[in-house]
């Protein structure tokens, strides 16, 4: 099965050794992005030349810092209006195209531009705009194989792109938004658990993703560390 993630929340990636395409392995595609986008994280296509390295586990693991995208307590603030999940509308397209996230986080995500392009290549995307209350907040997208056709035996499905823009950090949006997806692929009632990945680094998700239970599965892809949430273990909104 060809595997499009891990690039969720990750960063500059650039060539996978194997690959041979650099950037997107779509060279139309890339053609047609700004200048400065072409080799921001791409899809994942197997890399034939590399293997998963295992890497052991280490109980003298420092803590990871509380990433922006947790509210420094963990919560959601009273005064925070409700989180959803929403299509993107042709009426809503553009205010989901300037959510940006902070300057210290763009080596480590796509924009929404490159994010919604790629989904439009790629049958098993799923993916949904984040809003607190009326106003968008962030974007999500996974890559979910039981859409494919047709779809296979055991599929997976993974995080390959969350972002929350600057303006809604530190509010609790990005906690309860991905408590939400996690929802969403549990009531499917199909996977066993949720995959991601991440590029370790000072600014890095991977204390948000700890804190949601996700835990680092003994592989790295590339740079990035891989994660898995066991759904029967998944916290709930």
């Amino acid at each position: 099965m060809e595997r499009r993630w891990p690039r969720s929340v990750a960063g500059f990636d650039g060539l996978d050794a194997g690959d041979g395409r650099g950037g997107y392995g779509c060279p139309e595609l890339a053609a047609a992005l700004p200048a400065g986008e072409q080799h921001l994280p791409r899809l994942w296509y197997p890399v034939r030349a590399t293997k998963a390295v295992t890497v052991a586990p280490s109980a003298s693991t420092p803590a990871a810092p509380v990433h922006p995208l947790l509210s420094a307590d963990d919560t959601m603030p009273d005064d925070t209006p409700p989180v959803s999940l929403r299509e993107i509308t042709r009426d809503t397209l553009d205010a989901i195209l300037e959510l940006s996230v902070a300057e210290n986080q763009k080596r480590y995500v796509a924009t929404n531009a490159v994010s919604l392009a790629q989904a439009h290549f790629a049958p098993e995307a799923w993916f949904r705009a984040i809003y607190c209350g009326d106003e968008p907040a962030g974007f999500v997208l996974l890559e979910d194989h039981s859409l494919d056709s047709p779809p296979p035996e055991k599929p997976e499905i993974a995080v390959w792109r969350f972002m929350i823009d600057e303006r809604f950090q530190r509010r609790g949006v990005g906690r309860a938004a991905m408590l939400q997806v996690i929802e969403h692929v549990r009531r499917k009632g199909l996977f066993s658990s949720l995959l991601l990945s991440y590029v370790p680094g000072p600014d890095s998700p991977e204390g948000f993703y700890r804190s949601l239970g996700f835990r680092p599965n003994g592989q790295m892809s590339g740079e990035e560390v891989v994660m898995e949430l066991p759904l029967t273990d998944a916290p709930s909104p």
